[in-house]
């Protein structure tokens, strides 16, 4: 289920969530801020359950992003990509998250999914096949924006 949607017109604008959790050392998250800094605005972060001053741990969401519009739908950033070797990063280290259900349950057929990309730097494109990896297959009428 989408977790949340807007639309304007014509358009649909769908959050699909990939991750969600809590991530240790707060101000780690924002280089140059400081516990002060945090305190300042605790009513807001307390409050909204993104921040505990306690444990200095903060929740933070990873999202993808669907825009339909005219008979296309776009996938905007395909969120932390499952299964990667991230040694440096445990709380992401072979992360597997219920991602492309999420995004299947958002009206995106799996077959149509993880459609990379092309440029440099970026990670996307891979599909699970069992134990090993590969690269997704791409749509016949896959378009990729240019420039």
């Amino acid at each position: 289920m989408p977790a949340f949607e807007y639309a304007l017109e014509d358009t649909r604008i769908t959050a699909v969530l990939d991750w969600v959790g809590e991530v240790p050392h707060a101000q780690r998250l924002l280089p140059g801020t400081t516990r002060v800094d945090w305190e300042r605005h605790q009513d807001l972060l307390v409050g909204g359950r993104l921040w505990d001053p306690v444990t200095d741990r903060r929740v933070v969401s990873v999202f993808s992003w669907l825009v339909r519009i005219g008979g296309l739908t776009i996938v905007i950033d395909t969120g932390a990509g499952n299964g990667k070797n991230r040694p440096g990063s445990p709380l992401f280290h072979h992360l597997s998250t219920g991602y492309l259900d999420n995004l299947a349950n958002a009206g995106v057929p799996r077959r149509r999914a993880v459609v990379p990309a092309p440029g440099p730097g970026l990670g996307g494109g891979v599909r699970s096949t069992g134990a090993a990896r590969a690269p997704a297959e791409r749509p016949s009428d896959a378009r990729f924006p240019v420039g």
